[in-house]
């Protein structure tokens, strides 16, 4: 069983193929993707299917720069409570820490590295899992694209690459583009797919985009039938929750932050409705559990990772717990019960 990954990295994607004079509808059938599993950013798509898919729009759009321009399209907002919990972090330092957790839901397989060995500039280098990424060129670029606009958002006006590395060999006006995305030197053909910046942005607080914050919280309940405050306070936590735990840094004081909140009036707030914060991440926990494992969108292991669990040993009692099996004695098409 492969990657998944999630469906908000093909936002924008309709809109970029028929600007490009391609059918988004025929691309997306063509490879097995439900045109309507695009409303929904939160659902799961095969990582496969969208490598083929970002390639095949590449040759039938005649675009060489698709993946670039497929992650112009995305930003912070796409990360709904991450993006909020990444720019209330105390340094990108440490919004990359998060980043390197959280990269495989964004592109499948995905493993970041930050290398600081030199003192004057640090290099964000992409390493691949199952992808070969000398068959699947619009992923590299991709996801350069994506760290790239990322970083810009949380530095602002002053983010300057220094260099860009790249596996894909580049004909001279792909060259070129490159360098426009990036504003700085591209090195292709080589043997690694990296970002070189200066090592004084990693000290840097990350830009705090108010109205952007608002606008993503807000969009939590604006979907759902919320009676009261504290409802709302539950849907909007649970979110929270369901999008920091791939990140390894699902606490209550991480919850709170991308809420706005002191982690002391949030426990109030749990108080107040009979609940607390554990109960709701267990709770959360085993939904997802049984969502992602009903529908066939993960394996045991990648589950476990999934929910955040650091050792598999830990997520093996809890699976069992819930469940009643541990989770290697699990199969496809096993019935999963509350």
């Amino acid at each position: 069983m492969g990657y998944y990954t999630r469906a908000s990295v093909l936002t924008d994607f309709e809109t970029l193929v028929t600007n490009l004079g391609g059918n988004p509808l025929t691309l997306l059938n063509e490879v097995g993707i439900a045109p309507q599993q695009l409303n929904n950013p939160e659902e799961w798509i095969s990582e496969q299917l969208i490598l083929e898919l970002l390639e095949k729009s590449a040759a039938d759009c005649e675009c060489p720069s698709f993946g670039l321009e497929l992650a112009a399209q995305q930003g912070l907002k796409l990360l709904g409570s991450l993006g909020v919990y990444l720019m209330r972090q105390g340094s990108l330092e440490q919004s990359l820490e998060l980043v390197t957790h959280y990269a495989y839901t964004e592109c499948g397989g995905l493993n970041l590295h930050l290398d600081r060995d030199n003192p004057e500039h640090c290099c964000l280098l992409m390493s691949r899992c199952e992808s070969d990424y000398r068959h699947y060129p619009q992923k590299v670029q991709f996801c350069l694209g994506l760290l790239h606009c990322y970083l810009r958002e949380l530095i602002g006006e002053s983010w300057q690459l220094q260099s860009v590395e790249v596996t894909q060999r580049l004909h001279p006006r792909l060259h070129q583009r490159f360098e426009r995305f990036f504003g700085c030197h591209v090195v292709a053909g080589r043997q690694r797919n990296a970002i070189q910046f200066q090592s004084q942005y990693l000290n840097s607080r990350p830009r705090q985009q108010l109205e952007l914050i608002d606008q993503v919280l807000g969009s939590q309940v604006s979907t759902s039938l919320v009676k009261n405050r504290s409802e709302e306070l539950l849907i909007s936590l649970e979110r929270v929750i369901r999008t920091l735990l791939p990140t390894g840094d699902c606490n209550l004081e991480a919850a709170a932050l991308s809420l706005k909140l002191h982690p002391k009036k949030l426990q109030r707030e749990l108080r107040r409705v009979n609940t607390c914060y554990r109960t709701l991440l267990e709770r959360v926990r085993k939904q997802e559990a049984m969502q992602k494992l009903q529908c066939g969108e993960m394996s045991v292991s990648h589950l476990a990772l999934h929910l955040g669990y650091a050792e598999f040993s830990v997520f093996s009692r809890q699976f069992k717990q819930w469940f009643g099996v541990a989770p290697t004695h699990w199969r496809p098409g096993d019935k999963l019960t509350n």
